[in-house]
């Protein structure tokens, strides 16, 4: 990957893990979902368990249904910290970017960023302004413009193109730890020219952004 000035710049911090818990919406909505998926499986699993009893052959039939289901309940649940685990490795491993408030809405915010999609077989960097919506971003002023140090989330859906990836978004580093220092050094550590650069197309996102989060910049 390359960053905005052709160089890669990580910045590295240590992640606190009771704040990411609680603050880290990714996380949060993570655990939030392992519970449903894990409840959902132990209530299907009865339903299964007392249709079995009844004895009857309808319900030997949809009692495999519900343990069919239970069954991808369980699994699903199960899988469910592996995404907050991989953002751990997003802190750890990624990419400092510049981010920015572009607009406010009555239950958070949407980030605009500017963050190269290229991926790092590419010879050169393709950059992007993406999107994420926030509801909450623990030290920083929920206002139009307020600067908002991040890291860059990238992957691909299915096989496609070899040289850039297929969905973009980034993570506050907020998100990451409560520290006002850690963030205004990350703040800091993002050169004027890419937080203007990026302030500069503000305008134009705001044109384009009904009709998708990702706009390539030429």
């Amino acid at each position: 990957m390359h960053a905005t000035n052709g160089v890669m710049r990580r910045f590295e911090f240590a992640v606190d893990r009771a704040h990411l818990r609680t603050a880290n919406e990714i996380v949060v909505h993570a655990r939030r979902f392992r519970i449903s998926a894990l409840v959902s499986s132990v209530i299907f699993a009865l339903g299964a368990a007392v249709l079995l009893v009844v004895e009857h052959p309808w319900s030997y039939i949809l009692g495999g249904v519900l343990i069919l289901i239970s069954v991808t309940a369980l699994w699903v649940g199960l899988r469910a910290p592996r995404r907050a685990k991989r953002v751990n490795e997003l802190y750890r491993a990624g990419v400092l970017v510049p981010a920015i408030v572009a607009e406010v809405r009555p239950r958070g915010a949407i980030l605009l960023a500017l963050v190269d999609i290229s991926k790092p077989n590419s010879t050169q960097a393709q950059m992007a302004l993406v999107t994420r919506r926030v509801q909450t971003l623990p030290g920083h002023a929920i206002a139009v413009g307020e600067r908002v140090p991040a890291v860059p989330d990238l992957s691909d859906r299915h096989h496609g193109d070899d040289h850039t990836w297929q969905v973009a978004s980034v993570l506050p580093l907020a998100w990451g730890t409560p520290d006002p220092e850690v963030i205004a050094a990350a703040t800091s550590a993002i050169t004027d020219s890419e937080w203007e650069s990026l302030e500069a197309r503000v305008s134009a996102w705001r044109q384009l952004h009904p009709a998708g989060t990702r706009h390539i910049i030429s």
